[in-house]
């Protein structure tokens, strides 16, 4: 039994709709199973969504909307080929691995630093208690 109290969408969305991800699709090289894998639905289920057979459920739309850094009203109601953004490769990953270099090394040169300067204050400390000794011994000679 179909749903009875449903309307469809207007056909002029479905058809924005449709042409928006599929316009995706071929820009990023991506196939119906491989946007149905990032989005959590079957290849068929893309294909009627590319073809405008149907629209996704609201929870779907929302994985497709940030698939395709579009908003919802631009998947529904645009038709304009500069809304297709070019795919970003994510770079949060090397950005964070190369950050983590970055401040390994750092720390590695801080704490090299720090051994080298705990070496000359001890050198210091050191002389300086050797002159002390000088100077009391210098200090008892002068007494007597």
């Amino acid at each position: 039994m179909k749903n009875q109290g449903q309307k469809r969408p207007p056909k002029e969305m479905l058809e924005k709709f449709a042409s928006n991800l599929k316009d995706y699709s071929e820009k990023t090289g991506l196939s119906n199973q491989a946007i149905g894998e990032k989005i959590g639905v079957s290849d068929v289920a893309v294909g009627n969504y590319i073809n405008g057979i149907s629209l996704p459920r609201i929870d779907i739309g929302y994985e497709i909307s940030k698939l395709t850094s579009l908003t919802m009203e631009e998947l529904l109601t645009s038709k304009d080929q500069t809304l297709i953004k070019e795919p970003v490769e994510p770079t949060n990953h090397s950005l964070t691995t190369e950050l983590i270099d970055i401040l390994k090394n750092d720390r590695e040169r801080l704490i090299a630093d720090k051994e080298r300067l705990q070496k000359v204050i001890d050198e210091l400390k050191d002389e300086n208690r050797s002159l002390k000794g000088v100077r009391e011994g210098e200090e008892r000679r002068s007494v007597r």
